[in-house]
């Protein structure tokens, strides 16, 4: 379940965007002693149905830096939302898994909830957005 929701942040296309709402920053650091990046793959999810189906509001990709990596989802309007991110290695698109179905990639969410043997809820990581811009940090797991 962990591997099908991570893997959906990027597949499906960037939504219109809204024209009073402003962006949400967020803020993903990757330790500078990491050399096996990729790229960061995000997912903007609205509800708990949506997270178990994979259906993205918003999905965004940018390369995977060591150090800080600012990632901005621009104009996103307010309401209730729960991001997930993941760096995609090896360039296939999804979240890979080992045998036992734990990412083998890194992975993380908004709030960062602990992760226990499978994907959190989307209300341990959801949040109230404004709509008037802010900014979060999600710290990625498996680094």
């Amino acid at each position: 379940m962990l591997k099908k929701n991570l893997t959906a942040t990027i597949a499906l296309p960037l939504m219109a965007t809204f024209a009073n709402a402003q962006s949400l920053t967020l803020n993903v650091p990757i330790p500078s002693n990491e050399s096996d990046l990729g790229n960061l793959r995000v997912g903007v999810f609205t509800s708990q149905e949506a997270f178990d189906q994979g259906t993205i509001m918003r999905g965004l990709q940018q390369q995977a830096l060591s150090g800080d990596n600012t990632i901005s989802v621009p104009n996103l309007p307010a309401g209730t939302y729960g991001i997930s991110v993941y760096i995609d290695k090896n360039g296939n698109g999804e979240l890979d898994t080992n045998l036992f179905g734990a990412p083998s990639e890194p992975y993380g969410f908004t709030l960062n909830p602990t992760i226990g043997f499978s994907a959190p809820e989307f209300k341990e990581f959801s949040f109230s957005y404004d709509g008037k811009g802010s900014s979060l940090t999600i710290y990625l797991n498996g680094i």
